[in-house]
C-alpha cells in the first residue's frame, strides 16, 4: 500500500480491464471464461487494485469483473472505475456509478475518476450545478 499526500492509500501496482470483454463494445466472440481467470490469478497472486470503466466493452469489462470477484473477500479488493465523459453531470454520474456497481455486484467503489480527452472540457461554469456541494456520496462541486 502507498499513502499519498492527502493520507489515502492504495495498492502500488494493479490490473487493468481494457479490451476484456472487447474494445468499445461487448466482443461475442471474447473467450470471457480466459478473462475471469485473469483476474482471479492476479488476486491470487496479491494484486488487490483491479481498474475498470464503464466504457470498457461498453461496461462488459464491469460485468466480467463481477463474475471474476464473487467469492472473494471483497473488503480487501481495492475497485476502481471511470466515468465516461458524456456521463459528467452530477446526475449522470450517478447513474453511471449505480450502473457500474450493480454491474460489477458490488456496493462501494475506492475510487472513481472520469475518462475523457485532455482536449475536452466536460465541465462549464454555466451549469446550474457548477460550484455547488452536496451531503450527498459525491460532491456536486466536482461533478456538475
Amino acid at each position: 500500500m502507498k499513502t499519498l499526500k492527502n493520507g489515502f492509500s492504495m495498492p502500488m501496482f494493479g490490473l487493468g480491464t481494457w479490451q476484456m470483454g472487447g474494445r468499445e463494445t461487448r466482443d461475442f466472440q471474447n473467450n470471457d471464461q480466459k478473462d475471469i481467470s485473469a483476474i482471479q490469478k492476479a488476486i491470487e497472486l496479491g494484486i488487490m487494485h483491479i481498474d475498470t470503466a464503464e466504457s470498457y466493452a461498453d461496461g462488459y469489462a464491469e460485468t466480467l469483473l463481477g463474475q471474476a470477484i464473487l467469492g472473494y473477500d471483497r473488503s480487501k479488493l481495492f475497485l476502481t472505475t471511470k466515468i465516461h465523459a458524456e456521463h459528467l453531470k452530477y446526475d449522470d454520474v450517478l447513474r453511471s456509478c449505480e450502473a457500474s456497481l450493480k454491474r460489477m455486484r458490488y456496493r462501494l467503489f475506492r475510487s472513481i475518476s472520469h475518462s475523457f480527452s485532455k482536449h475536452a472540457n466536460p465541465y462549464s461554469r454555466n451549469d446550474a450545478c457548477y460550484g455547488q456541494t452536496s451531503s450527498r456520496w459525491l460532491s456536486k462541486k466536482y461533478w456538475c
